[in-house]
């Protein structure tokens, strides 16, 4: 069995205010799924807690 690792970059247009885009990604993950659902199938916690600094999503 073969795993991949490593970073992933991109650059991305984004239409939001930073307070919007910022409130999305650190406490409405789940829309994130409704926003984008061709890129972002599902996200679990790896690591860490929900919503504190440092955790692996």
């Amino acid at each position: 069995m073969s795993s991949l690792t490593g970073t992933l970059e991109a650059d991305v247009k984004i239409d939001a205010s930073a307070e919007i885009f910022y409130g999305v990604i650190c406490s409405s993950r789940r829309q994130l799924l409704s926003i984008c659902p061709n890129v972002i199938l599902a996200y679990d916690l790896l690591d860490g807690v929900w919503g504190s600094l440092g955790s692996i999503i």
